[in-house]
Parts: C-alpha cells; structure tokens; sequence
C-alpha cells in the first residue's frame, strides 16, 4: 500500500523546517507519497501532519473523515491544546515535551528534531586557550546567570578561556545580562552554516538549561507551609526547566566530538554519559 502524506504549515522556522521539509524529503526517500503544503485539499491523502498554529483538523475531516491527523511539536497555548485534544497523534520533541501532553492524547511519539549537521570529528589545538562553546536561545545565556557566571569567571583567573555564544542577535539583541568577566566573548549571529563554522571548533560546550524559580523560602516565612510539609530541606535539589527541553543542543556538539558540560535533565540523562 502507497500511504500518501500531506504536510502543511505555514511557518518557517526551525521545527517547521525539520517536521515538514526534512520530513517529507525522509518519508520520499522511505518510498511514500509525501506532498507538502497542500492546505485544503485532504481527499486523496491517509494521512496529515501539521505544525500547531496552522492545523486546519476540521477542514480535513470534513473533506476526509478516514485520514489521520497529526501534529508536529505540540504548544500549550489555549487553541493549540484544544487541536493537540482533536489530533489522532501527537509528534513531540523530546521526553519532556511527550510527558506533559500525555493528559490532552495518549497517541504521541517521539521524533527528535535534530539540525542537519555533518559529523566532524574536532582537533584540539596546541595552544593553551580553551574556547567554550554555546548555541541556543538568548534565554539560557541569561541564566549564566549567578551560577554559570561565577564560575566561569573564577576559571579565568586559572585559564585562559574564551566563550563563543551563538544565537539570535539580530532578533533578540545583544546578551547583556550575567556576562563572565576575566574573558574574551565573541558573539555570533545564529546562522545553520555556523554550526560548522564556529561551533566545530569549540573545546567544550555548554548546555545550561536550568531556569530560576520561585523561592520555597518565602513560602514559609508567609507560614504557608512549614518545614515539616513535603520533608522540606534546606539542602533539596530544586530544578526547573521548560516542557520543550530536548537534546538538540547536545546533538550538535556530538557531532562534532566535542564534549559537553550540560544542566541536569531528563534528555541530558538520555543523551551523555556522565564523566
């Protein structure tokens, strides 16, 4: 059987690029017929896979009660939910992503939206500095913020260390908020050709992911709860992190054999080998 599939979004950015071109290219390649953005028109096709802005579900049913209808990198936005609860599947990103749409459709899998990235296997240089290496959102390098900062700023006066953080500058602005001190910065534009052009040729990356949260502290002074409740303990772990987190980052520096220092969750638990 010919399974024919119809992809469709409108969007252009990264996921979009991953669940709908790269996809379609994969499932051609797989020998099916893959025919993206082809919105309206869902009579001749078993199936649908759409990102969540754009999923047009009643319109597809309508046309075709018997297709499957999909979608690719669920959001948990009021409408967006309301489509995940319609979908007949669910594609997420990651452990995390899967884990908290389970209670809106029991039908999701896992497909890992990796960059395109060839594999180069890096060469350490003779020189004495160590080039650090981020690439992400310009909201994980403002949570170097105390932590990472401070002790990045503490190895330089050890080390020579140099950090290059690759994002967004043109539509985020410039990172401004928790900078380490005692070493040179470059910052690079998000580009994909950057990836092997800068990023191959970090020493080590860096994956923060952590978030800040809300003080339990305060909580208790309020008297709200008492130290007794949930075995509360000064010294507890307490880590907060997007639903979205995914191993992406960690992907890439793989790759490149470039070992990685990475916050801790679950797709970090999945995807290194600690030590």
């Amino acid at each position: 059987m010919d399974l024919k599939i119809v992809l469709n979004s409108n969007y252009t950015g990264a996921g979009a690029w991953i669940c709908i071109e790269k996809l379609s290219e994969t499932l051609q390649e797989m020998g099916y017929t893959a025919v993206k953005n082809e919105f309206n028109n869902y009579k001749n096709y078993d199936v649908t896979i759409f990102m969540p802005n754009d999923a047009e579900i009643d319109t597809a049913r309508t046309q075709n009660p018997e297709i499957l209808v999909g979608i690719a990198d669920p959001k948990l936005g009021h409408e967006q939910i309301k489509k995940a609860k319609k979908a007949d599947f669910l594609m997420a990103g990651s452990v995390e992503q899967r884990d908290i749409f389970l209670k809106y459709n029991q039908n999701i899998f896992i497909f890992y939206m990796l960059p395109d990235i060839p594999e180069i296997r890096h060469k350490p240089k003779d020189n004495k500095k160590i080039i650090l290496g981020y690439h992400g959102n310009k909201v994980h390098l403002e949570t170097f913020y105390p932590r990472i900062t401070s002790v990045l700023s503490t190895l330089s006066t050890k080390y020579e260390i140099e950090l290059w953080a690759m994002y967004n500058i043109e539509a985020l602005g410039k990172w401004e908020l928790g900078i380490p001190g005692g070493m040179e910065v470059k910052h690079i534009q998000w580009k994909e050709e950057n990836y092997v052009k800068y990023m191959s040729k970090v020493d080590i990356g860096l994956v923060p992911n952590a978030l800040p949260q809300k003080n339990i502290k305060k909580l208790l002074k309020e008297g709200i709860i008492s130290s007794t409740h949930f075995n509360y303990d000064d010294n507890d772990y307490l880590t907060r992190y997007k639903y979205s987190s995914n191993p992406n980052r960690i992907y890439v520096f793989s790759q490149f054999h470039i070992p990685v220092v990475s916050d801790f969750y679950p797709s970090a638990a999945q995807f290194i080998m600690d030590g």
